[in-house]
């Protein structure tokens, strides 16, 4: 997942442990954290958050309609970009 800080109503970098674990939580444990990432040299740069799943379809489901209905940290997530990777 890619979070765009100017898009975010409440860009705290703790987000990079908030989202993963509520995502984990709201998805009975389908969906779980593997790390996160900036996306540029400085604190302006997007966070890339990454999970991993067990069956992509799944858990692509799963993602996109947590970011749909659900808030973290005061945050609208629907503006989120999700890229789904198979191993």
């Amino acid at each position: 997942m890619r979070l765009d800080p100017a898009q975010l109503r409440n860009p705290d970098t703790d987000l990079r442990y908030a989202l993963p674990k509520a995502l984990e939580h709201w998805s009975g444990g389908a969906v779980r954290s593997d790390g996160y990432d900036y996306d540029g040299p400085d604190g302006t740069a997007a966070m890339l958050i990454y999970v991993r799943v067990d069956d992509v379809d799944t858990g692509l489901a799963f993602v996109t309609k947590f970011l749909r209905d659900q808030r973290v940290m005061g945050n609208d997530l629907q503006s989120v970009t999700v890229r789904a990777v198979a191993e």
